[in-house]
């Protein structure tokens, strides 16, 4: 169920007496004489409903810092918690009020329709009237619900209540909003799906919009018979050829890779072999050099031999080195012969070993270059798979992807633009239907929707003993009651009609799923025992019948403030709080 109740007013501030007030189901009547705090109550429920008017800076106020409101609804209760001096935010317990053991939820007093973080969007959301959108003007324009607005069809001042102003608007600037807001409350259905009227100028860009789009969709130059399903389909063959060919593409990189790496491995053997077939020839050269080397030197000895064999059988002989004559006996013949004997053998030694270092060398050589040719011939046949063969089937694999690709591309392409003209006439409906063919009419307050509120206002008169029809005159959004409009009475009968209004209203609303609030009316029957009334209030039967009625109602809280208390015969009925004066007041003296 939608809707609250108040529980508990209470101001609390340091080394001072808690000023409080409770509520209870059904009639409360705050009663007293003026200066009293009646009407500082009515300001501290509206205060913690969002104003943000701050509290009137009373003597009595002096001391106090926070300011509490207890609610319930639908079992559950709910306390409110400002600072009076600070008051950008409220502190929410979902408890009662002397049980604030939760961590409170922070509000903002602020209205934001995107969030629930603030104070209009939790009334609104009690009153199950959340995310609506009121008309607040003849082009259409929208406004989010706040329940700021919602408040001025339940918290009624004094000033408010004996205006000459039409109960449903208060200015003319604001009269579309405010009489659509009771024509929501009245009828359930807000303004969210409305559409704003559009200016001359609009109609013409979206015209000029229209023409654009026939532009692009006549000069798409597509076959008009191709649909999107012909082209998913083609894409669908297209994708799976696509798959099958790059499996087969990966699996033949697989192979060429593994045949690349073969031949670069094949190639660094063949440098290797080369490489060491270049530094055998080289032995080869030098042992050649060294082998010619040993032999001459063999030569020389052998011819130093002879020579010493000659000089020995003659007398003289010469020198074979500087070829100086000299005698035999002065040398040693024998001696240089068996120097040269030993020498040669000792060539001959190292001869015979540079023999066989020639043949190891000579064999790994031959070795070497048959490993090359071997290496070589590899080598091209790597070459001649890697060019001839894997790499031309890798070739043509990596052709048919491409054009399966641009196949898919135009494929895309096609159905893109298909899309785009599809996109493009809806466009055209949604731009062609936006345009009004004639004069927009919005939904407005009427008199058939006031006609049960009517009624209901025009029972309760009767019900109190004004017996007066009441109509509602749509052009100045004024009640008509009996012969008079509402605002041509005195003040006493323009605050009583009001508070009427009031009553019925929220009487209809009790058989709703969404609410307002809580009635709270300021000095609904002022002057009725005013001695110097002077034809401006109201009879105090009348008076005292409202009241009575008000215990008949099927509202679940109203709260009235008066001067004047209400008949002893409904006091056992109601919750009736009475303030005396002088010290005995809402706030504690």
């Amino acid at each position: 169920m939608a809707g609250y109740i108040y529980k508990e007013l209470r101001l609390t501030g340091i080394n001072k007496k808690d000023a409080f007030i409770l509520f209870k189901p059904g009639l409360n009547v705050i009663s007293g004489p003026s200066n009293t705090g009646k009407t500082f109550i009515f300001d501290c429920i509206d205060f913690m409903s969002g104003s943000s008017i701050k509290l009137r800076n009373i003597p009595q106020l002096k001391g106090y810092t926070n300011i509490f409101l207890e609610i319930e609804s639908n079992s559950q209760s709910y306390t409110l918690e400002s600072e009076i001096a600070n008051n950008n935010t409220y502190k929410l317990y979902r408890s009662k009020i002397n049980n604030l053991n939760t961590e409170p939820e922070i509000l903002n007093r602020k209205s934001d329709a995107n969030s629930n973080d603030n104070i209009s969007s939790f009334f609104l959301n009690l009153n199950n009237i959340g995310n609506k959108r009121i008309r607040k003007n003849e082009k259409g324009d929208t406004v989010n619900l706040s329940y700021r607005n919602v408040v001025k069809l339940a918290l009624i001042n004094e000033e408010r209540i004996i205006t000459k102003e039409s109960p449903i608007t208060s200015h003319y600037t604001k009269s579309t909003e405010e009489s659509n807001l009771l024509r929501f409350f009245l009828t359930g259905v807000d303004d969210s799906n409305i559409q704003k009227k559009i200016s001359t100028q609009e109609i013409q860009k979206r015209k000029g919009k229209i023409d654009l789009l026939y532009e692009f969709i006549n000069n798409s130059q597509l076959d008009s018979n191709i649909n999107i399903t012909e082209i998913d389909e083609q894409l669908e063959k297209i994708e799976n050829s696509l798959n099958n060919f790059t499996q087969n593409f990966n699996r033949i990189k697989k192979e060429y890779l593994s045949l690349e790496k073969e031949y670069k491995d094949k190639n660094i053997v063949f440098l290797d072999f080369q490489k060491k077939y270049d530094e055998l020839g080289e032995l080869q050269k030098r042992s050649y050099i060294l082998e010619q080397q040993y032999l001459s030197d063999i030569s020389r000895l052998k011819s130093t031999i002879e020579s010493g064999l000659f000089m020995s059988e003659t007398s003289i002989s010469s020198c074979p080195t500087c070829k100086q004559e000299v005698e035999a006996e002065q040398l040693d013949v024998n001696q240089i012969i068996s120097s040269c004997e030993s020498e040669i053998q000792k060539i001959n030694s190292l001869l015979t070993e540079l023999k066989i270092s020639q043949e190891l060398i000579s064999a790994e050589y031959n070795e070497v270059e048959t490993n090359i040719s071997k290496i070589t011939l590899e080598i091209v046949d790597v070459r001649i798979k890697l060019e001839e063969g894997i790499g031309s089937e890798l070739d043509k694999t990596l052709g048919t992807l491409s054009v399966l690709n641009n196949k898919k591309s135009q494929l895309i392409g096609i159905r893109d633009i298909i899309k785009k003209k599809e996109s493009f006439s809806q466009s055209i409906k949604e731009l062609e239907s936006s345009i009004p063919s004639g004069k927009t009419n919005y939904p407005s307050l009427t008199a058939d929707n006031l006609t049960k509120l009517c009624s209901k206002m025009s029972d309760i008169l009767k019900d109190i003993g004004e017996n007066k029809e009441v109509k509602y005159n749509k052009e100045i959004f004024e009640f008509e009651i009996g012969d008079s409009f509402r605002r041509d009475y005195g003040k006493g009968y323009r605050a009583i009609y009001y508070a009427v209004y009031i009553i019925a209203l929220h009487e209809i609303m009790e058989g709703k799923s969404y609410k307002i609030g809580v009635p709270i009316l300021d000095s609904p029957l002022v002057t009725y025992k005013s001695p110097k009334a002077d034809g401006e209030g109201i009879e105090v039967n009348l008076a005292l019948n409202f009241y009575r009625y008000l215990t008949r109602t099927n509202i679940k809280q109203t709260i009235i403030i008066e001067n004047e208390e209400p008949p002893i015969d409904i006091l056992k009925n109601i919750h009736h709080v009475k303030f005396k004066g002088n010290g005995d007041g809402f706030i504690p003296k």
